[in-house]
């Protein structure tokens, strides 16, 4: 599925959107992400969180290497993968940031890049978010 920023603007109206297109990858495409990403972590020795490799720069490291994967693939129907990274409030309270993935089969998944691993946000999370890239 491809979907425009348009159709990101509809779920989170202040996101910002630098390509107009989007892959929207399916859940073996993003088991690959896994893969790629714990490995390239795991290379670099990045693997511990310490506060100047915190959750926004995991957020962003692992929204970065999903498009260097994306990249590689040999056909390319859109001008990037569908996946933000996304800022909000936990309900146990502070700040938090992690990649919210818009999918092949119109959902939109959360990961938590310090795994990485699938999480769920509860409704008022999700309506907290305030920050959105992609």
């Amino acid at each position: 599925m491809i979907v425009t920023d348009n159709y990101i603007k509809q779920h989170f109206p202040f996101a910002y959107c630098a390509d107009t297109t989007y892959y929207c990858p399916s859940h073996q495409w993003m088991d690959k992400c896994f893969r790629y990403y714990k490995g390239v972590v795991r290379m670099l020795n990045i693997l511990a969180w310490k506060t100047h490799n915190d959750c926004d720069d995991k957020a962003t490291g692992f929204r970065w290497l999903a498009g260097v994967l994306w990249g590689r693939a040999k056909e390319r129907p859109a001008q990037a993968v569908a996946i933000a990274e996304v800022h909000y409030k936990r309900d146990k309270g502070g700040a938090h940031a992690i990649n919210a993935v818009f999918m092949k089969n119109g959902s939109i998944c959360y990961v938590e890049p310090q795994g990485p691993e699938w999480v769920h946000l509860s409704a008022q999370e999700i309506d907290s978010i305030y920050f959105v890239r992609l």
